[in-house]
C-alpha cells in the first residue's frame, strides 16, 4: 500500500514541476488523491516548489478509498471542483459519494467528471 501511495505522490510532484510546462492545457486526473500530495503542498512551497500546482484547474483527483477526513483535507487544498468520485472496487467497497453532502456528491459524480472529460454534465447513479 505505501509504495503505490508514494508513487502517486511522486507523480503529482513530477507533473507539477515539469509536466505542466510541456503540456499547459492537458487535463490530468490523479488516482487516490495523488497520494495526498496536494495536502503537503505547503511543505513543497516552503522549499521552492511550484506555487501554481495547487490552483491548476486542469488537475483532478480521484477519491478512491478516501473517507470524510481525507476528502475534507483535499477540498481544503484544491477545492471541491477538482475532485472526481472513484472507488477501489472490487477490492474495497466504495465510500458513499455523499460524505460531504449532496452538493459535493453532485460535483464529484457529475459536474467535475464532465469538465475533466470536456463534456456536458450528466446525472450519474452509483451502485453501493
Amino acid at each position: 500500500m505505501t509504495g503505490y501511495v508514494s508513487q502517486m505522490n511522486a507523480a503529482w510532484h513530477a507533473f507539477a514541476a515539469w509536466g505542466r510546462l510541456s503540456h499547459p492545457r492537458l487535463r490530468v486526473v490523479f488516482a487516490i488523491l495523488a497520494g495526498g500530495a496536494p495536502v503537503h503542498v505547503e511543505r513543497s512551497l516552503a522549499r521552492g516548489g511550484p506555487a501554481d500546482a495547487i490552483t491548476d484547474r486542469n488537475l483532478f483527483y480521484d477519491t478512491s478509498s478516501y473517507g470524510e477526513r481525507g476528502l475534507d483535507a483535499a477540498v481544503r487544498m484544491v477545492g471541491i471542483d477538482q475532485l472526481v468520485y472513484g472507488s477501489d472496487r472490487p477490492v474495497v467497497d466504495p465510500q458513499p459519494p455523499d460524505l460531504l453532502g449532496g452538493a459535493a456528491a453532485h460535483a464529484m459524480l457529475s459536474a467535475n467528471p464532465a469538465r475533466l472529460l470536456g463534456e456536458a454534465a450528466v446525472p450519474v447513479a452509483v451502485a453501493a
